[in-house]
């Protein structure tokens, strides 16, 4: 339930891809960390593609309890 950052800034990234493996959702934002479940929602069993992979640093959080999550980044 604290914002964690995932993936530090990195100017090159041209792909990112999260899937949340867990049962709870977790919450995505980008560039600076979370105060509470803000940022685009991944429900349990889903994922997040954008279709332009931001460069900024990735922070995630989940509303309760803990999550699996599995993060794919191409530069």
């Amino acid at each position: 339930t604290v914002s964690t950052k995932m993936l530090d800034r990195n100017n090159l990234r041209t792909y990112l891809m999260i899937q949340n493996t867990g049962s709870n959702p977790v919450y995505v934002k980008f560039g600076s960390a979370q105060t509470s479940t803000e940022g685009i929602m991944i429900p349990a069993g889903g994922n997040y593609e954008p279709y332009m992979a931001p460069s900024n640093s990735v922070y995630l959080v989940t509303a309760t309890s803990t999550s699996s999550v599995t993060l794919m980044e191409g530069n």
